[in-house]
């Protein structure tokens, strides 16, 4: 076995440029395959950041049934014991208080239906990227009263402006109408259109007062420690269920994927995809690691043929061609990953994309600081996967060379 493999390593350093070009054939898509799974990692988090900061929080409290009202949310009469409840979870960094009620914005003669959210402004800041969007006037303030702000949209279609009042007349089956008259502090230009023209956000007092209820709420969006994305989902499930036990029947805990399944569908089948590409670079770096060691073969055809006419068994020449695949897929599988998880490594500490690549991601909703990530699966993955390619590859040119008869291959002329 140790001379097979001298002989093999001392075949491949006759022909050096040819066994680079072979090694950085398998390197380059075992780097390539980390790169794309750094940055799978990185969009799955940016969609869950920007979903659960955006819609959904990590976890969310409703009122138990609360799905069976079609078109309202039913309230928490006293929302007080669910803050009881959280401040005493040690897992729990931020939690907020909304109250969201459909209704009628007016302005003028105009009048568009709208979804009036009552937050706390300090508070919701922590978990909301609303203040980002915020285009003219300014975000709302902990001492706000009978203000807002609205969507570029929506105060295009009221023809409304910042600092012009706004009629809000809402409507809720368990207390029936309010009417609010804030002004308007603030402009928001979400990369929804549909956010734009649909969301009024008022101080949460002021959304209490329409109810008549100083302690009434919707739902209570949380916020937990050490979550980075979808991969601590079962940190997630433990905290739902340990708030669930500690809250009671009489409301519903429910994580972000039950809120935003369209999402968690997504990353589902964002992990295959990305194989299926994978698997297209492995081919490729196959068929050239295939293509170098055939024609080594058959450079070596008439050399083969005297090893085999001076008593050398076929087996042994099988493992002579099999070692060099080895050595190359080997070496090229090792160095690919070792440079790929590095490059990602570096990239976890997170880049910012180009400018225009910077606008391509705000349009989808995305923020255009990146943060690559690969797990210890895909990495092994990656390099694992190339180097049985790369020998299944081999394998047709050692069967070649292993079939071959020493008369014949003696007098061939390359």
């Amino acid at each position: 076995m140790r001379l097979t493999l001298i002989l093999a390593w001392r075949n491949l350093m006759r022909n050096r440029r040819r066994s680079l070009l072979t090694i950085l054939a398998v390197l380059f898509p075992v780097l390539l395959l980390d790169l794309m799974w750094g940055l799978k990692g990185a969009f799955v988090r940016n969609m869950f950041d920007n979903t659960t900061l955006l819609e959904t929080g990590h976890l969310q409290v409703h009122e138990a049934g609360y799905k069976d009202l079609q078109n309202t949310l039913p309230l928490i009469q006293d929302v007080r014991p669910i803050l009881e409840a959280l401040g005493q979870d040690p897992q729990v960094r931020y939690f907020t208080v909304r109250l969201e009620l459909p209704a009628l914005a007016a302005h003028g003669n105009r009048s568009q239906g709208v979804l009036v959210q009552g937050i706390e402004p300090d508070k919701a800041r922590q978990i909301s990227l609303m203040d980002e969007w915020v285009s003219a006037g300014r975000p709302l303030q902990a001492d706000d009263h009978n203000a807002a702000i609205a969507g570029a949209a929506l105060l295009a279609k009221l023809g409304a402006q910042v600092q012009d009042p706004l009629i809000l007349l809402t409507s809720h089956p368990q207390i029936g109408t309010g009417v609010l008259l804030p002004a308007v502090v603030g402009q928001i230009e979400p990369p929804s259109r549909d956010l734009s023209r649909m969301i009024v956000q008022v101080p949460l007092a002021d959304a209490q007062n329409l109810v008549k209820n100083p302690n009434a709420a919707t739902s209570v969006v949380i916020l937990l420690q050490g979550i980075g994305g979808p991969w601590d989902q079962a940190v997630i499930d433990a905290a739902a269920a340990r708030l669930q036990t500690a809250l009671g029947n009489q409301y519903v805990v429910e994580p972000w994927q039950a809120l935003s399944p369209e999402t968690a569908s997504l990353f589902n089948i964002v992990g295959p995809i990305y194989l299926v590409f994978s698997l297209i670079f492995f081919l490729l770096g196959g068929l050239v690691v295939l293509n170098t060691l055939y024609l080594s073969v058959l450079e070596r055809t008439r050399e083969l043929g005297v090893i085999l006419a001076l008593g050398s068994s076929r087996r042994r020449v099988l493992g002579w061609v099999e070692s060099e695949s080895v050595m190359l897929a080997g070496i090229g599988s090792l160095v690919g990953s070792l440079l790929g998880v590095g490059l990602v490594w570096w990239g976890g500490f997170g880049f910012q994309l180009p400018g225009a690549y910077q606008e391509i991601m705000s349009a989808i909703n995305m923020t255009s600081v990146l943060y690559l990530r690969i797990t210890l699966e895909e990495a092994v993955l990656s390099g694992s996967l190339m180097f049985f390619i790369a020998l299944l590859a081999a394998a047709y040119p050692g069967w070649k060379a292993a079939r071959l008869e020493p008369i014949e291959a003696m007098r061939f002329v390359g």
